[in-house]
């Protein structure tokens, strides 16, 4: 998979299977990246969906 960015999905048939993020995940990728207590963003609201897709385009 090289250096890509990857978010994990449950799946019944295997333990974890991934998929590279792309611009239709982005609510799930502010919601994880939010969600995280370790490696903290020191304001979040200042990451927004647009700089999301950038990095990822």
């Amino acid at each position: 998979m090289g250096d890509c960015l990857c978010v994990y999905e449950n799946n019944p048939n295997e333990a974890m299977t991934t998929r590279e993020a792309n611009v239709h995940g982005i609510v799930q990728i502010q919601t994880v990246r939010n969600a995280v207590h370790e490696n903290t963003l020191s304001a979040p609201r200042l990451i927004t969906d647009a700089d999301v897709a950038h990095f990822l385009a």
